[in-house]
């Protein structure tokens, strides 16, 4: 197969034709899921962003998850930065804009946001800068510059039990800033 400007593996080439073929052929629902409520469009049909290596472009076809999914999830605190099921994303006031540094033990608490190659991002978000740091299958999500995490004792969509933790640890609103409280 010649090189070609797309960073789209053969699996997930693969794996969009299957969508595209099913839905062609009437078997993909076009009605929100439980986990989707909280939109009112489907996944298809919702304008996102896809970022990898800080490479950022828009797309209108995300109904392939090609990562990780960057939406807003309601919390305690407000609206925060989550992924597709609404797990909460996390910084490590140590990292700031440089490497991840919770690592070993540390992420075993605090589960980087690994990006599997690719992120998308709900329309609601496109104006952050996404991206990643590190490299292959350890590739760590970074928003505006940041690397992300999860906090492993978050079990509900939404929880944010982990924030101010050791006051190093606070989730991203909405502008991907620091909920400081």
């Amino acid at each position: 197969m010649p090189k070609s400007r797309s960073h789209i593996s053969p699996t997930k080439t693969l794996a969009a034709a299957v969508v595209v073929l099913a839905a062609g052929m009437g078997l993909v629902s076009c009605g929100n899921s439980d986990e989707d409520s909280a939109t009112s469009s489907t996944a298809a049909e919702t304008p996102s962003t896809t970022a990898k290596s800080g490479e950022t472009t828009t797309t209108t076809e995300s109904a392939v998850d090609v990562g990780v999914n960057v939406k807003i999830a309601s919390s305690g605190m407000g609206d925060v930065l989550s992924d597709g099921q609404g797990r909460v994303f996390y910084i490590y006031t140590p990292d700031g804009t440089g490497a991840a540094t919770c690592v070993d033990a540390c992420a075993a608490a605090w589960p980087p946001v690994l990006t599997e190659g690719g992120v998308v991002a709900d329309a609601a978000v496109s104006k952050l800068k996404l991206g990643s740091t590190g490299q292959g299958a350890s590739e760590q999500l970074t928003i505006e510059g940041q690397p992300v995490y999860f906090f492993a004792s978050d079990t509900e969509p939404g929880s944010a039990s982990g924030q101010a933790a050791g006051g190093k640890w606070f989730v991203l609103n909405t502008d991907g800033v620091a909920v400081q409280s």
